[in-house]
Formats: structure tokens, C-alpha cells, sequence
């Protein structure tokens, strides 16, 4: 791949995963789950969107609604409202981490600085590749809020419903499309560190030269100084006056 395509892919590797997230949202509203109970039979096909809807609207009705309420209904419906609670919350963070992630890069690589702040905060709260698609899976939850309803039905309300769906479970399909994701950001990082793209690069840290060289250890001030060389005057008169006793010696031995 040359350069211009590497650049190509390394601005699509960002846009693809908001396409991916966009991809998720129409998938919830498929119409493709069908319910089956022993009182109503097969029901109608409906989609991830209307079941939450429905749902939401019923439960929060029975909850805040007045009247009297009996035990395994309150339960249910405090379970369906939390549940459809923490999955949308699970699912706006994990979008927000597609846009945020793309929209950091597309400002890192318009020349953004390095050292910056901005690029400071997104390695903080994303250290790693491995952290983003952690993020981005977060919105892979919200497709199983449909096989999560006959569990509540019998747990709850000791109701036996059936799931079916046609022609397969959404939440395969959306499974498939982060799959993708992730294959396409773990392709793209070595692209990024040859064009210098890479949004995740971290320093090197360098390592500390404990041996000082001889003009940093050498005193600066003038006593210090008259000081150093008085003692590398003595030191050469020592050398001096050993190297002639070694001489005598060498001498006496020749003339022996």
C-alpha cells in the first residue's frame, strides 16, 4: 500500500466505527422479534426501538402510576426500566467513543500538538487501542434488551415466553460489524506509525546517563579552581618522581 492509500485508510479506520455505530442504530429498528405466549399466540413482528418503547411506557406507568401494585409486577417492571436504563447509557458512551476518538485524530493529525492537552486528556481516559474497542463493544448490549425480556417474564412473573425472530437475531449481525471494527483499527495501527499518525504514540522514556562528563564535574568557581589544579600539579610531580625511581631501579639491575 502506498502512501496516499496508507493515509486514506488511516482517515477511514476513524470514520468507519461512527458508521459502524450508525449501522446499530437502524438495526434497532428491524422488525424481525416475534413473541410467543400461551395466551396470545404468535405476536406481531416488532423491532429493538418499539419493544424499549413499549416497554419503558408501560413500566414507568406501572411504577409511578397510582393504584395498588402487587410485588412480582413491581419487581419486573423495576428490573425492565433499570435494564433499559443501563443499556442506553452503555450505548451513548460507546457511540461518544467513536466521535470522540475521531474527532481527537482528525484534530491530532490537522497538526495538532503532540504534547497538547487535548491529545494529554484522550490518552488519559483511552491508554490504548485495546481500551477503545473496549468502549466501542459497550454499544453491543443494546441489541439483547429483546432476549433479555422472556428472562424477566420468567423470573419475575413466572410467565413462560418464547423469542423468535426472522431471519436472525440482530444482535449477530451487529456482533459481525464490531468484529469489523476491530479489524480495521488493529490494521490500521502499524499504517499509523509509518505516516507518524499515530494518535496513541507514547515517549520513550530515556535513559539517565549516571556518568558525568569531565566539564559538568568540573568545579566553576575560582578557589575551586586554583584548588583542582594544585592537586593535579602534585599528582604530576608524584608521576614524575616515580617514573625516575622506577629509572634508578631499572639502571642498578642493568649494571648488576
Amino acid at each position: 500500500m502506498n502512501k496516499s492509500n496508507r493515509k486514506g485508510f488511516i482517515y477511514f479506520r476513524y470514520i468507519f466505527p461512527i458508521a459502524a455505530a450508525v449501522l446499530l442504530i437502524a438495526l434497532m429498528f428491524v422488525p424481525c422479534y416475534r413473541f410467543i405466549t400461551a395466551d396470545t399466540g404468535v405476536n406481531q413482528a416488532i423491532s429493538h426501538s418499539t419493544l424499549m418503547g413499549n416497554a419503558w411506557d408501560q413500566v414507568r406507568g406501572y411504577l409511578f402510576g397510582g393504584g395498588e401494585k402487587q410485588i412480582a409486577t413491581l419487581d419486573f417492571s423495576r428490573a425492565v426500566l433499570t435494564a433499559i436504563i443501563v443499556l442506553t447509557v452503555l450505548f451513548t458512551v460507546g457511540f461518544a467513543s467513536t466521535v470522540y476518538a475521531a474527532v481527537s485524530a482528525f484534530r491530532f493529525f490537522s497538526g495538532g500538538s503532540r504534547d497538547g492537552k487535548s491529545r494529554a486528556l484522550f490518552i488519559t481516559l483511552v491508554p490504548s487501542r485495546a481500551v477503545l474497542c473496549i468502549y466501542h463493544a459497550l454499544m453491543l448490549p443494546m441489541l439483547s434488551f429483546a432476549l433479555l425480556m422472556p428472562w424477566f417474564y420468567d423470573s419475575f412473573m413466572n410467565y413462560h415466553v418464547q423469542l423468535a425472530y426472522a431471519p436472525f437475531d440482530m444482535l449477530y449481525v451487529a456482533i459481525a460489524i464490531y468484529a469489523a471494527t476491530v479489524i480495521v483499527i488493529v490494521v490500521s495501527a502499524r499504517y499509523e506509525r509509518l505516516e507518524g499518525m499515530d494518535l496513541f504514540f507514547k515517549h520513550r522514556e530515556k535513559e539517565e546517563d549516571n556518568s558525568k562528563t569531565e566539564d559538568e564535574s568540573l568545579p566553576t568557581d575560582s578557589y575551586s579552581v586554583m584548588d583542582r589544579m594544585a592537586r593535579e600539579e602534585q599528582a604530576e610531580r608524584i608521576r614524575e618522581l616515580l617514573m625516575k625511581r622506577d629509572k634508578e631501579n631499572t639502571t642498578k639491575e642493568e649494571d648488576e
